[in-house]
């Protein structure tokens, strides 16, 4: 419903980035639903569309007022909005709690690589200089060893981004890919 591809080779509900972004588009789709309202909108995220929208209907037929603080929710999102906001405020404030947050910068860490069917995730992994462990944490979409049949992107840290492309240069695209021969002998 919001782009997430799911097959034999991926799984876009695992995928960090892609998930992230269908995320995104859910909950702005749901504050444009609950008219700019993010408690309602996140209300929503957590007990679902229906859930909200049948509360607000039961307030508004006895006219009691229909924001978050006044419907009758499951108890888990009466908690769960709260505590985001909450979350929020420590994290905005932390000074205020005495809080020392390390600084992050707000800079990429990972750059997304468009890599070729069937890339094998140990080679991948090989040519970025990282890890085979590393390679599955920062794609954990990918439901084998290599990508899918068809093209994928590969997440790569960034300092390692270049020397990985470059490396996607050096290969033979010709040469069958893990993801056709599987295909061939039906495994």
């Amino acid at each position: 419903m919001y782009g997430l591809k799911q097959n034999r080779w991926y799984d876009g509900r695992r995928d960090v980035y892609e998930s992230t972004q269908a995320a995104i588009r859910y909950l702005k789709k749901l504050h444009d639903n609950f008219d700019g309202d993010w408690l309602l909108a996140l209300a929503a995220y957590n007990a679902g569309e229906g859930t909200v929208g049948r509360a607000i209907k039961r307030e508004q037929g006895q006219n009691k007022p229909t924001d978050f603080w006044s419907l009758s929710l499951p108890q888990e999102t009466k908690t769960y909005v709260p505590r985001l906001l909450a979350v929020a405020r420590v994290f905005a404030n932390a000074g205020d709690y005495a809080l020392n947050l390390p600084h992050i910068p707000n800079k990429a860490t990972l750059a997304p690589v468009a890599v070729a069917p069937g890339t094998n995730l140990q080679h991948a992994a090989d040519m970025a200089d990282i890890s085979v462990e590393e390679m599955h944490s920062l794609n954990p979409g990918f439901n084998h060893g290599s990508t899918g049949p068809d093209e994928q992107t590969l997440l790569i840290p960034v300092e390692k981004s270049d020397t990985f492309k470059e490396q996607l240069t050096k290969l033979d695209w010709n040469a069958p890919t893990e993801a056709e021969d599987s295909a061939e002998t039906g495994a």
